[in-house]
């Protein structure tokens, strides 16, 4: 696994980052400057990586994994787990802006902590 990271990273350059553990601002700056979000896994919890992406309102692309697809991108923003060619593709459209995701990004804004929070008083309570 380190001889692929490191074959990986001969590939970086000034279009492409390994931008590696960032928080706060940096993170945040990272995000509103990004051209575009590729989330290439194999397999997820929650992809809170995808939900900051939409947050920061850019375009992005990511695995038809199930973790991915609750986020309710649109169709051409998915490819196959595993299929480089299918992202080569994606990758190589002269605009990113049409993985944009505007209801998905609608959603994320509209999934506040607050209403998570309510939404589980009302289960709670539900059930005492």
């Amino acid at each position: 696994m380190v001889d692929h990271v490191k074959s990986l990273k001969q590939n970086e350059s000034e279009r492409i980052i390994f931008a590696g553990t960032r928080i706060g601002p940096e993170l945040s700056d990272l995000y509103k400057n990004a051209a575009l979000l590729v989330n290439p896994s194999y397999m997820e919890g929650f992809c809170l990586v995808l939900a900051e992406g939409l947050s920061a309102a850019i375009p992005i692309i990511a695995t038809e994994i199930s973790p991915h697809m609750e986020f309710a991108l649109k169709a051409e923003s998915y490819f196959k787990r595993g299929d480089i060619y299918e992202l080569a593709e994606k990758l190589s459209v002269d605009d990113y802006s049409i993985f944009r995701n505007k209801d998905a990004e609608r959603l994320q804004e509209e999934n506040t902590w607050e209403l998570n929070i309510q939404q589980h008083i009302d289960v709670f309570n539900s059930v005492l």
